[in-house]
């Protein structure tokens, strides 16, 4: 968590990372809200198709209200 929050920082002013429980939905992907939307297309743009932490990145936007109720599926 820590390692994905210092990461993002990069490009902006990180608000929440959530990385759902393992058999909950959104098992595998890390769900990352910054504070604007210009940082988070500097990151998208960045980081897709890097490779973190042995796996590798795809980045997708995910609807924010789904995200603030906690719907990851």
């Amino acid at each position: 968590l820590e390692d994905t929050t210092e990461e993002c920082q990069q490009f902006g002013e990180v608000v929440s990372v959530t990385i759902p429980r393992q058999g909950a939905p959104g098992t595998g992907k890390v769900f990352v809200e910054f504070s604007s939307q210009e940082a988070s297309q500097k990151a998208s743009q960045t980081l897709s198709g890097r490779t973190f932490d042995g796996r590798r990145v795809e980045v997708t936007y995910f609807p924010e209200d789904k995200a603030k109720a906690g719907e990851f599926s």
